[in-house]
C-alpha cells in the first residue's frame, strides 16, 4: 500500500526523487575526518576519451555546509534552547525573516526555465526540487562562514524550503492523499540530506568529484552530454566564489543575495531589482 501511494504521488508530480541511494553520503559519514573520497571520471561519462579537462581545484575544509563555531557549554546550550539570543550578532527574528527572503531570491532569481532547457531536464516537480536543492546548498556553503549565526540562518532557510515544498504538494488536490504527500516529502528529505554530503565532497575535491556528484544528483545518473557536466561544474565553482564575495550584513539582516546566470559572469540586475522590490513589498508570514 505504501509503495502504491508513493507511485500515485510520483505520477502526479513528475518523477519524484524516491530511489536515490546515498552511497557517497554513507561513506562520508564513516570516513575519517579530512580524508577525501574520489569518484573515477569513468563513472561520470561513459566515454573516457571525451577530451574534457578536469583540473585539480580543491577547496579548503571550511567550504562546505558544516558550520565551524566554538563549542558551547551546557549552560550556553540550555539558554539557547529556550530562546535567549546570547552573543549572536543579529537578532533571531531578523535572521528568520531574512532566511525566507533568501529563499524567495532562490526561487525567483534563478531562471528555472533556462536551466531545465539548457540541461535537458524534464519539466517536472522533481526537476524544480533538484535545482532548488542545488542553490539552497550553495547558500548553505556561504552561510557556513558565519559561525553560530550562519547555523541558525541555515536551519531557517531549510525550514523555508520545506514549508514551500509542503505548500506546493497541497496543490495536488484529491488525487494524492495526505499519506502519499507525507511519504513523498519524507523521501525528498532523505535525498536532500544525502545530497548535502555528496555536494560537499564534490566541492572540496577535484572537478571530477564535483562532476560525479552533479551527475548522480542533478542528472539522476541519466545519459548526459559531458559538456553539460563541465558547464555545471564551472557554474557551481563560480557561484560559490560569487556568493562568498557578498557582504555578510546584507545577507544576514536584509536577506538579499545575487546569483550569476547559468551562462556568463554578469549579474542580471534588472531581474534582481525586480525581485528585490517584490520582497520589500511582500508581507512574509512565518
Amino acid at each position: 500500500m505504501k509503495i502504491y501511494l508513493c507511485r500515485a504521488l510520483s505520477a502526479r508530480l513528475g518523477t519524484l526523487h524516491f530511489n536515490y541511494t546515498p552511497t557517497l553520503a554513507t561513506a562520508a559519514i564513516c570516513r575519517p575526518r579530512g580524508q577525501t573520497i574520489s569518484c573515477p571520471i569513468s563513472s561520470v561519462t561513459p566515454n573516457k576519451n571525451v577530451g574534457l579537462s578536469f583540473p585539480q581545484a580543491v577547496f579548503p575544509r571550511n567550504y562546505c555546509t558544516s558550520v565551524l563555531d566554538p563549542k558551547l557549554g551546557l549552560w550556553d546550550k540550555l539558554k539557547e534552547s529556550i530562546g535567549f539570543q546570547g552573543k549572536l550578532l543579529y537578532p533571531k527574528q531578523v535572521m528568520t525573516l531574512s532566511s525566507y527572503k533568501v529563499f524567495i531570491c532562490v526561487t525567483q532569481i534563478v531562471n528555472y526555465n533556462e536551466v531545465t532547457e539548457v540541461l535537458k531536464l524534464p519539466d517536472t516537480f522533481n526537476s524544480w526540487f533538484l535545482i532548488t536543492e542545488l542553490h539552497i546548498w550553495l547558500c548553505m556553503v556561504r552561510l557556513a562562514q558565519e559561525g553560530r549565526e550562519g547555523r541558525y540562518f541555515r536551519n531557517c532557510l531549510v525550514q523555508a524550503m520545506w514549508s514551500d515544498v509542503n505548500s506546493r504538494s497541497k496543490r495536488l488536490g484529491d488525487s494524492a492523499s495526505l499519506t502519499a504527500r507525507r511519504e513523498g516529502i519524507k523521501s525528498l528529505g532523505d535525498s536532500f540530506y544525502a545530497a548535502l554530503f555528496s555536494y560537499d565532497e564534490g566541492l572540496m575535491g577535484e572537478d571530477r568529484d564535483l562532476a560525479s556528484s552533479l551527475w548522480r544528483i542533478l542528472f539522476e545518473m541519466r545519459s548526459v552530454d559531458p559538456k553539460l557536466l563541465e558547464m555545471m561544474v564551472a557554474y557551481v565553482r563560480k557561484q560559490v566564489k560569487h556568493l562568498d564575495s557578498q557582504e555578510s550584513g546584507l545577507i544576514m539582516s536584509s536577506g538579499l543575495v545575487t546569483f550569476l546566470p547559468l551562462v556568463g559572469d554578469v549579474v542580471d540586475m534588472d531581474r534582481h531589482n525586480t525581485v528585490f522590490k517584490t520582497i520589500q513589498k511582500k508581507n512574509i508570514k512565518i
